[in-house]
């Protein structure tokens, strides 16, 4: 059980929240306190004076934001760590850690105040912090300094209904890391400059930039996350080095990318990989040479999808090549307009869940070299009603046919030697045969 003392919550050495948020004037953190929580006085609109005491390490994400009074504020030196926008939209006076609307500690920016419309981050700013401007939806511009290095998950974010404003970002030399979705739903931005030395753009990083035209990635980037541009929908020109080692999953989903040998009706690939597929999609014919489908490439699944995508509901068809050897996790997931499937026979391996939820697939041939079908691949394939699987079939993973409710009969193969739990769960069977 925690402790109010003048109207302040305590629990295990943490002031955690306030009982009346509008009658707080001056707070006075009692002694011995050694962390401020989250949110903890947000929205304390008449606080104007809070004491902090030694011994005092963390002031928790968003702390006072909101105390629209908060012009004074001593934080002690033992404070080693202060949280995104723990300060936004006070207006504190005689701190060296807060000018021009801009909030810092060491080396990093935490926060922007929300009205901010121009914002010069301050020279010797190395990160800025996650969310540090997320929603500050009147950001019309920011120069950043040289000296930074890194720019956080979040950091300029919005949600689907805009995020900051601003149309062109310069990023400065030093840069090596974009983090997740640092720039989502930034509808006005027309251009970005990326540095040489950048090495990562993080997942959902420029997703649902609809006005992006052009990007020019650098050769120095080496890994590009998932659904890093999805939905950027005016997005025509994207120069990519060879030096990049990963492409993630639907990274340029939905934009309409030109005259480049590694996107093709609809379709995009990373070396002998297919990685992406655009939504709209009636028919794929996958191209040869074609060794893997990643995981989640023509599903709404990723590790950071976008929103508004919903994945390739509406194809009807796919043509796989005979150089393909693996199906990855969720490939197919929610493909619901599949009718029939042949899979070609030197694939090897079907990845957990590649196949769930295409409720009107019927017909499945299976190769002729499968060895493993992994976790609910085909779970709530809900129009089959046989399946014959190969001889070469060694594993199935629990509930590889999860409630395909129509599903009557079965063959398996005599050499089986994995087969999972509830494989037919849901099911219903009336016929196992062994081959």
């Amino acid at each position: 059980m925690g402790e109010w003392i003048d109207g302040i919550l305590y629990e295990d050495g943490k002031a955690v929240r306030v009982r009346h948020r509008d009658k707080l004037i001056t707070a006075y953190i009692r002694e011995g306190t050694r962390s401020i929580q989250d949110g903890a006085f947000a929205g304390c609109e008449n606080l104007t004076a809070v004491y902090l005491p030694d011994g005092l390490t963390e002031i928790g994400s968003e702390a006072f934001v909101g105390c629209y009074k908060l012009s004074s504020a001593n934080v002690p030196d033992t404070v080693t760590s202060v949280g995104h926008n723990a300060f936004r939209d006070c207006p504190l006076q005689g701190v060296l850690w807060k000018e021009n609307g801009l909030t810092y500690w060491c080396d990093k920016l935490i926060g922007a105040d929300s009205e901010l419309e121009n914002a010069v981050i301050r020279e010797g700013t190395a990160e800025i912090a996650d969310c540090a401007f997320a929603d500050c939806c009147r950001l019309r511009s920011v120069r950043f300094p040289e000296s930074l290095l890194r720019i956080g998950e979040f950091a300029f974010s919005g949600s689907e209904y805009g995020g900051c404003p601003i149309a062109e970002a310069i990023l400065p030399p030093n840069l090596t890391e974009i983090g997740r979705r640092a720039f989502i739903y930034c509808g006005e931005l027309e251009s970005v400059y990326f540095p040489e030395g950048l090495a990562s753009i993080g997942p959902g990083t420029f997703a649902g930039c609809e006005k992006l035209a052009s990007v020019r990635l650098p050769e120095s980037l080496v890994r590009l996350g998932d659904n890093a541009f999805d939905e950027c929908r005016s997005l025509t020109s994207v120069t990519v080095s060879d030096n990049l080692a990963v492409m993630g999953i639907n990274a340029f989903r939905n934009c309409p990318v030109r005259d480049v040998p590694w996107k093709d009706n609809g379709l995009t690939y990373w070396r002998d990989s297919l990685v992406g597929a655009d939504s709209c999609l009636v028919s794929a014919n996958v191209r040869e040479g074609t060794a893997a489908i990643a995981p989640g490439a023509f599903s709404y699944w990723g590790t950071d999808y976008y929103f508004d995508s919903e994945g390739c509901t509406a194809m009807k068809s796919v043509t796989l090549p005979s150089s393909l050897l693996s199906i990855g996790d969720r490939a197919f997931e929610g493909c619901t307009g599949l009718t029939s499937l042949v899979i070609p026979d030197n694939v090897t391996e079907i990845g957990d869940m590649a196949f769930a939820y295409c409720e009107r697939l019927s017909d499945i041939q299976f190769p002729k070299n499968l060895v493993s079908i992994g976790f609910k691949a085909f779970a709530y394939c809900t129009g089959l009603k046989t399946v014959r699987l190969p001889k070469n079939l060694r594993s199935i993973g629990h509930k590889a046919f999860d409630h395909c409710i129509r599903l009557t009969e079965a063959k398996l193969p005599d050499g089986l030697q994995n087969v999972g739990n509830k494989i037919f769960y849901g099911c219903s069977i009336s016929s196992i045969k062994k081959r």
